[in-house]
């Protein structure tokens, strides 16, 4: 309020300083008072306000994901953006923990070659099966198997991707639809009559 009274009074004193300068033999140039007036008004406009900025929310949701919600004051997106991102990580860390077990356990009986029972191999890979179990494991089953559970950790990572992605675009749409003004009463959705040529109806017309 102090700096808005000092522009004000500062603009004033403009104006009345140049309506005395006129009264002296000397030819001044007059000075428009409405326009003085209205270019502190306009600084003051925008000095006090900010506007809301998408590129500054998708920004934000790149740096830290969740932020560009915060900064359009959608707080609560963002614990879903977490608990996206914790599900997503629970699948990635679990698709990978089995493809590493597939991993060393096909390398473990493929460098074996038969020479000893599976079941002496992969125990220690798969503690829940039974001997008997485990001495018809072959390694063609071991490969299949660890290339499905790599196939699983390449979709979770593309899922995580997609979703830090998804994130970023629900930030810049959303700062975008926060400037648009929703009262316009030019904006309106409608039956109106139509009337053409050879026909005449009733139409759902849309006007901007």
């Amino acid at each position: 309020m102090c700096i808005r009274g000092f522009l004000l009074l500062a603009g004033y004193y403009l104006v009345m300083a140049s309506a005395t300068a006129q009264t002296d033999t000397t030819t001044r140039p007059s000075v428009d008072t409405a326009r003085v007036i209205n270019a502190v008004r306009d600084t003051l406009t925008i000095k006090g306000t900010r506007p809301h900025s998408p590129r500054r929310a998708t920004m934000l949701a790149a740096v830290l994901p969740g932020s560009g919600q915060i900064y359009n004051k959608r707080y609560w997106k963002v614990p879903l953006v977490y608990v996206g991102f914790g599900i997503i990580g629970y699948f990635i860390y679990d698709n990978n923990r089995n493809y590493q077990n597939y991993l060393q356990a096909f390398t473990a009986l493929y460098v074996d070659n038969g020479a000893n029972k599976p079941s002496a191999i992969l125990a220690s890979y798969f503690p829940d099966l039974s001997t008997s179990t485990l001495d018809r494991v072959t390694v063609d089953q071991l490969r299949r198997g660890k290339n499905t559970w790599r196939r699983y950790l390449e979709l979770s990572v593309l899922s995580a991707a997609a979703f830090y992605a998804l994130q970023i675009i629900d930030a810049n749409v959303d700062a975008h639809l926060r400037g648009f003004d929703w009262n316009n009463d030019s904006l309106s959705l409608k039956f109106e009559p139509v009337f053409d040529t050879n026909y005449a109806g009733v139409g759902l017309v849309l006007r901007w």
